[in-house]
């Protein structure tokens, strides 16, 4: 397999979730009729091993309802995911000797009518490799937990916190294969899928508790920098009560925010008063005065240097006092 269909398949795969759910869904509860067209096509065409009717039933069940299913005009992506799902299948069936694209073109030769639409994926079913498919699966089953985890996201239920978690461990345990000095599609592919789980755990606003960011080899520098500034966007949601619905506690019931606000109002309003004190009040001349005492002979002045200070300082409050006097009767004659 060339690297280019590699990075194909993989690409495709983190995108199956949604389809692939549905399939088993189909096995579990197939469509009328279609349970006994299977077992009959078996009989026929399969020596009646019945181990093929789990990938009959899904087949059949997921292109009968290809026009409801199919979310995107490109037939490509709906193809593929059932592709990787019957080969994952016919992996796992003891002994088995037939390949996807054999049971696909068996099962479109059945449908003579065309009423199963087997046409539809007719050439895009192709064998893959069992070590390739298992790789498949390894990525497929961390793409399925992240889609739980973000489709069932609700205040009122964290039961979906815990696929996080399953998104977490399943990471580490195969990111531990890829290296910083040399990468394969598979790495890569591992290391798209942490961009992508990052940049949602970054918004995502319920599962505080859980949260934890992912890291690979090649760009550990680089996570570690998006894991501080996400951390402190989640700093400041908390602060600012901005959690939106996933907020689970009110701007009263936040002490950290009190800490941080407390200090900056003060450092505010201390100088604003002090201006108006020194400004408005006496304040000025208690200041002045005081500094003045400080500053004569350092702390220890003689009597007589303090009564002429203080002489001097209550002449001068008189000849203020005096000019005050004035300044008014000048005023009064004025009038």
């Amino acid at each position: 397999m060339t690297p280019e269909t590699e990075k194909k398949y993989y690409d495709m795969v983190a995108q199956c979730p949604e389809y692939i759910n549905k399939l088993n869904d189909f096995v579990k509860s197939p469509l009328p009729n279609t349970r006994e067209t299977c077992l009959n096509t078996i009989k026929e065409r399969f020596s009646d091993n019945q181990s093929h009717l789990k990938p009959c039933l899904g087949a059949l069940n997921y292109l009968k309802n290809f026009s409801v299913l199919k979310l995107m005009e490109d037939d490509t992506l709906y193809c593929g995911c059932l592709n990787y799902w019957i080969n994952n299948e016919l992996k796992k069936l003891p002994g088995n000797t037939y390949s996807a694209p054999n049971i696909y073109n068996i099962l479109e030769n059945e449908d003579i009518d065309d009423s199963y639409n087997m046409n539809k994926c007719l050439g895009n079913i192709e064998e893959i490799n069992d070590t390739f498919i298992t790789n498949m699966e390894k990525l497929y089953k961390i793409y399925d937990s992240f889609s739980k985890y973000k489709n069932n996201n609700s205040a009122n239920d964290l039961s979906h916190c815990s696929y996080s978690e399953e998104c977490v461990s399943s990471y580490k345990g195969l990111v531990t294969q890829c290296s910083s000095k040399y990468t394969n599609n598979f790495c890569n592919a591992l290391k798209k899928f942490k961009d992508n789980y990052n940049n949602y755990v970054s918004s995502e606003s319920y599962c505080k508790d859980e949260k934890e960011y992912l890291s690979h080899p090649e760009t550990e520098r680089e996570d570690a920098e998006f894991k501080r500034r996400g951390q402190t966007r989640l700093q400041q949601r908390l602060l600012s009560g901005n959690l939106g619905d996933g907020s689970m506690e009110s701007d009263e019931s936040d002490p950290t925010k009190f800490k941080i606000i407390m200090p900056v109002t003060t450092s505010a309003v201390i100088p604003i008063i002090l201006f108006i004190l020194y400004k408005f009040t006496p304040f000025m001349s208690w200041f002045s005065s005081s500094m003045l005492n400080k500053s004569t002979h350092g702390h220890n002045l003689e009597n007589g240097e303090t009564e002429e200070l203080l002489n001097i300082t209550y002449e001068n409050d008189n000849v203020n006092c005096r000019s005050d006097q004035y300044f008014i009767s000048y005023h009064s004659q004025n009038y």
